[in-house]
C-alpha cells in the first residue's frame, strides 16, 4: 500500500468499438520524440520520501497503458492519494482517469498539478473529480499537504506551492524508480536534469505563467555530482539540460563546464 501514487498520463484515453485505448502521440517508428522521464514528477517523490512517505511513480504515456491498465495498476498498490501531473493536452485524460478511480475507489483523494494547473488553477473548481490542486513547483508544499491529508484533514482546493529558494537542498531524484530503456527504445539513452530554475522573460510564446520569475541556481559541483553519481550508476554519459534559460547567468554555465573538465569526464 501506498501513500501517494504520482501518475504522468497520457493526451487522452479513447474508446474504440467499445475499448479504452490510448491516443498515441509523439510516435516516430519505434522512437518518442521529445518524451524524457517526468523530472517533476521525480523530484516531488524524492520529497515525499524524504519526509516519511511511501510513494511511486507510474508513466502511463510511455507505457502506452490505456485506462483499464491505469486503474489495475492502482487498485494494486492501492495509494490513499493520487497525484496527476499535467500540460494542457493530458486534461481530457486527468479528467477521464480521475472519474473512474472516485467510482471505483472510494475514499481515494485525487490531486492535479504540472504546467496547466499553474497556469489555470480553477481547472479544479469546475471539475468535482478533482479533490485538490497544487501550482507551481511543489516539493516544499506537496508533502504537507499529504500530511495533513493522511492525518485526517480535508484539503482546500487549490494550494500555492511554495518556492523552492535553495535548490541545492532538494532531494536528488531517484531516476532507478523509472526504466530509462522505455523511454529509448530505438536510440542510445540519456538522462535529463536540472542546474536552475525561473526565467524573468515574457517571451510571448512561452507557456510563461507557469514558470517562476525568480531564477535560482544549483551549485555546479552539486549538479556534476549528481552527474557522476548518474554515471557510475548506469554508464549513461549523456544528458540534456532542461532549464528554463541554462545561459542566463554567464558565471554559472561557465562554472559548470569548468566543473566537468576539472573532473576529467567525458
Amino acid at each position: 500500500m501506498l501513500d501517494v501514487l504520482l501518475i504522468y498520463p497520457p493526451s487522452e484515453f479513447t474508446v474504440t468499438n467499445g475499448k479504452t485505448e490510448l491516443l498515441r502521440n509523439y510516435k516516430l517508428g519505434k522512437t518518442k520524440v521529445g518524451v524524457w522521464p517526468p523530472m517533476g514528477l521525480l523530484y516531488l517523490d524524492a520529497a515525499l520520501k524524504k519526509s516519511g512517505f511511501k510513494s511511486g511513480v507510474l508513466d502511463a504515456f510511455v507505457h502506452d497503458l490505456d485506462l483499464d491498465a491505469v486503474l489495475e495498476r492502482i487498485k494494486l498498490l492501492k495509494p490513499r492519494i493520487v497525484g496527476i501531473s499535467i500540460t494542457t493536452l493530458q486534461i481530457r485524460a486527468a479528467v477521464q482517469l480521475a472519474s473512474r478511480i472516485k467510482k471505483e475507489m472510494q475514499g481515494t483523494y485525487v490531486c492535479v498539478g504540472g504546467p496547466h494547473t499553474s497556469v489555470d488553477p480553477s481547472f479544479v473548481e469546475r471539475f468535482n473529480e478533482f479533490d485538490f490542486c497544487v501550482t507551481g513547483e511543489a516539493e516544499i508544499t506537496f508533502p504537507e499537504v499529504v500530511r495533513d491529508v493522511l492525518a485526517g484533514g480535508k484539503p482546500t482546493k487549490i494550494y500555492h506551492g511554495t518556492l523552492p529558494q535553495d535548490l541545492d537542498k532538494l532531494e536528488v531524484p531517484d531516476r532507478s524508480v523509472l526504466n530509462i530503456k522505455d523511454y529509448f527504445r530505438a536510440e542510445k539513452p540519456y538522462y535529463s536534469m536540472l542546474t536552475l530554475r525561473g526565467c524573468p522573460y515574457s517571451c510571448i510564446f512561452c507557456s510563461r505563467v507557469a514558470i517562476s520569475d525568480t531564477v535560482r541556481f544549483r551549485d555546479p559541483v552539486k549538479v556534476v555530482d549528481e552527474i557522476e553519481i548518474v554515471i557510475k550508476s548506469s554508464g549513461i554519459r549523456t544528458f540534456v539540460f532542461l532549464d528554463d534559460t541554462f545561459t542566463i547567468r554567464k558565471s554559472h554555465t561557465i562554472g559548470l563546464c569548468n566543473e566537468i573538465v576539472r573532473r576529467g569526464l567525458k
